[in-house]
C-alpha cells in the first residue's frame, strides 16, 4: 500500500482521511488518471496538515466519479488486494467504503457549509445510471447520515424515491413510507414541497402497479391543495393528478367512499376546466344512483376511454352503492324491490346482496323465504351537513334516553331507601 502522509509506522493507527487517501492513490488515481496523482499528493497533504475539513471533503469529493468508474472495472489480479474487517473485498464494497467515509465529513463541516456538500454528493450519485444498487444504498445511507431535522434530509429523500422509481428498484424504497409522515413533521414542509412528495411517491406506486398503495398518497397529495390559489389548481399538472386521483376513487373495486375527495378544492376547481365531467362522474358515485350512472356514461362515452374506465366494473361498484343507500335507514328490503332499483333478474339479485355483504356495504341477511334482505345496517356513503343534523337528533335522544332512564333509577333509589327506613321503624 502507498504510504501517503506517513503518522506512524503501523497503517492501522493512521487517521481514516490518510487511509482513504492511500486506497485512492493504490487503487483509483494511479491505475485510471496516473496525471492527477502528484497534484492529488500535494492538496491532500496540505488540507490534511491544515486539519481544513471542507477541503479534505471537496478533495475527496472530486475522485467520486473515478471511484465510479473504478467500482465498474473488473479487479485485475495484478492490482493490490484491499482487506476489509480481515476479508478482501471487490470493487463495488470499496466504492461502498469510500462514499461511507465521504459522509461522515458532512458532521464535521460548518452548518451553512453542509446543504451544499449534500447537493455535490447527490448530484455524483444521482448522474448515472451505471451501478444503480450501489447509487441508490449511497443515497439511502445519505439520508440517514444526517439528523432528523437537517433541512437537507427532505431533499435526499426526493432524489431517493425519483432514482429508485427511474431505475425500477422503488421495492426497496417503499418499506420505509410508513415513517414517511413523522419525518415530514420534521422537516416542516410547504405546502408545495408536500405535493412534490406525494406526487413522487405515488407515481412511483404506480409504476409498481401498486394502485391501492398509491392512491393513499394522491389522496394526501388532494388534501394538500387545500389553501392553493387559482394558479396553482389551474397548473396542468396539477389538474392531471387531480384527475388521476379521481380516476383511481372510481375504478378502486374497494374504494366506496368519494365525499371527501369531491369535497376537495382541486377537484371542485375542475368545474371551471375542459375536465369538469369527471366531478360529475364523482358526484354520481358520492350520492347518485344505477340511472344517473348509465345516463352519464351515454353521453360520456369518451371521458371512459379516455380514463381507461371499465364500464362493467364502474356499473358493478354503482350497483353495490345503490344498493346501500336503498337500504338506509329499512329494517328489511324485498328482493323484488332490490331488483328493479338495481336493474336485476330475480335469478341475480341475491348474488348482488351477498356482494355487498362482502364489501362491507351492507349489514343483514337474506330470507329467502319471505324473498326478503334483513337490514341491520347499511353504510352511510357521505356526511355532509344533513348526515351531522341526523347524527345530532340521534345523541339528542339517546341524551333524553338516558336521563329519563337515570330519573327512573333514583326514583327507585329513593324509594327503596324510604321503605327499608320504614321498615326499620316497625
Amino acid at each position: 500500500m502507498t504510504v501517503f502522509v506517513p503518522l506512524s509506522k503501523d497503517d492501522q493507527t493512521k487517521d481514516t482521511p490518510v487511509v482513504l487517501g492511500d486506497w485512492l492513490l493504490d487503487h483509483v488515481i494511479i491505475p485510471l488518471n496516473p496525471k492527477g496523482e502528484k497534484a492529488f499528493r500535494e492538496s491532500f497533504k496540505d488540507a490534511f496538515m491544515a486539519q481544513e475539513q471542507k477541503a479534505l471533503f471537496d478533495l475527496l469529493l472530486e475522485q467520486a466519479p473515478l471511484v465510479m468508474k473504478h467500482a465498474a472495472t473488473p479487479k485485475d489480479a495484478a492490482q493490490p488486494q484491499t482487506v476489509l474487517m480481515g476479508r478482501p473485498v471487490g470493487p463495488v464494497q470499496e466504492a461502498e467504503s469510500f462514499f461511507t467515509v465521504l459522509l461522515s465529513f458532512i458532521a464535521k463541516l460548518k452548518a451553512e457549509e453542509q446543504a451544499a456538500a449534500v447537493a455535490s454528493i447527490m448530484g455524483v450519485v444521482c448522474g448515472g445510471a451505471d451501478l444503480a444498487d450501489l447509487r441508490l444504498r449511497v443515497l439511502m445511507s445519505l439520508f440517514n447520515a444526517l439528523p432528523p431535522s437537517h433541512p437537507s434530509r427532505h431533499a435526499v429523500f426526493m432524489s431517493t424515491v425519483d432514482y429508485a422509481a427511474k431505475h425500477d428498484m422503488f421495492e426497496t424504497v417503499a418499506p420505509y413510507l410508513q415513517h414517511l409522515e413523522s419525518w415530514m413533521a420534521d422537516w416542516s414542509l410547504s405546502a408545495a414541497d408536500q405535493r412534490a412528495l406525494y406526487r413522487s411517491v405515488s407515481a412511483a406506486l404506480l409504476k409498481l402497479s401498486k394502485a391501492s398503495e398509491a392512491y393513499r398518497w394522491q389522496k394526501k397529495h388532494l388534501e394538500a391543495f387545500a389553501e392553493a390559489d387559482a394558479k396553482t389548481l389551474s397548473d396542468s399538472e396539477t389538474i392531471d393528478a387531480v384527475v388521476d386521483a379521481a380516476r383511481a376513487a372510481v375504478s378502486l373495486p374497494e374504494v366506496f367512499h368519494f365525499d371527501a375527495i369531491l369535497a376537495s378544492p382541486a377537484v371542485q376547481h375542475l368545474k371551471s376546466t375542459p375536465k369538469k365531467a369527471v366531478v360529475e362522474l364523482l358526484e354520481i358515485f358520492t350520492h347518485k344512483g344505477l340511472a344517473e350512472y348509465l345516463k352519464f356514461h351515454g353521453a360520456n362515452a369518451k371521458l371512459f376511454t379516455e380514463l381507461k374506465l371499465n364500464h362493467e366494473e364502474c356499473l358493478a361498484k354503482i350497483r353495490l352503492l345503490s344498493l346501500a343507500s336503498l337500504a338506509q335507514g329499512k329494517n328489511e328490503l324485498s328482493l323484488e324491490t332490490v331488483g328493479q332499483h338495481l336493474q336485476l333478474s330475480a335469478e341475480e339479485v341475491e348474488n348482488w346482496v351477498v356482494r355487498a355483504i362482502g364489501h362491507g356495504l351492507l349489514d343483514g341477511r337474506i330470507d329467502q323465504l319471505r324473498r326478503v334482505v334483513i337490514v341491520k345496517s347499511a353504510m352511510q356513503r357521505e356526511f355532509g351537513t344533513q348526515q351531522w343534523s341526523e347524527l345530532k337528533q340521534k345523541l339528542q335522544g339517546w341524551t333524553r334516553n338516558v336521563e329519563e332512564l337515570m330519573t327512573i333509577l333514583r326514583s327507585n333509589k329513593a324509594a327503596g331507601a324510604e321503605q327499608a327506613a320504614m321498615l326499620q321503624q316497625q
